[in-house]
């Protein structure tokens, strides 16, 4: 929960929660990756754009499974 990330922040005075409003514990995509690489070439979570978080949406429910898992 994201109340968990706020009672983390207080041992890291540098450190950012970045909220995605339309997931849970599972987050990924090109927002992520995005997210991950400026971390990396800034060496801070301070100053990234992170305003593709509240734009970013989990895919549809799977409602069958792609063919290459089916059970055969």
């Amino acid at each position: 929960p994201p109340w968990f990330g706020e009672a983390a922040l207080r041992n890291f005075p540098n450190g950012r929660q970045v909220r995605f409003p339309h997931f849970g514990h599972q987050t990924g995509g090109a927002c992520v990756a995005s997210l991950f690489q400026q971390f990396i070439e800034k060496a801070s979570a301070q100053g990234l754009d992170a305003s593709c978080a509240s734009d970013t949406r989990r895919p549809p429910f799977a409602m069958e499974l792609p063919s290459q898992f089916a059970l055969r």
